[in-house]
């Protein structure tokens, strides 16, 4: 949801300020998705894995 995305956006702008990678007028944040299926049951064997590169972009300057 969107709202789950501005989480997002705010804890990734956070760590990066607080790791001195970015303030928070220039940071841009891109988020990427790996989708994993696993066979069921214990063994939970990999059966596909999936990147999908800017699943969302966070909004600049929206982290509230």
């Amino acid at each position: 949801t969107i709202a789950k995305q501005r989480q997002l956006a705010r804890l990734a702008q956070a760590y990066l300020v607080k790791a001195q990678l970015g303030d928070e007028e220039t940071i841009s944040i891109r988020f990427d998705v790996v989708s994993v299926v696993l066979t069921p049951g214990e063994s939970g064997r990999v059966l596909r894995a999936e990147l999908t590169r800017g699943a969302f972009i966070a909004p600049e300057g929206d982290y509230e």
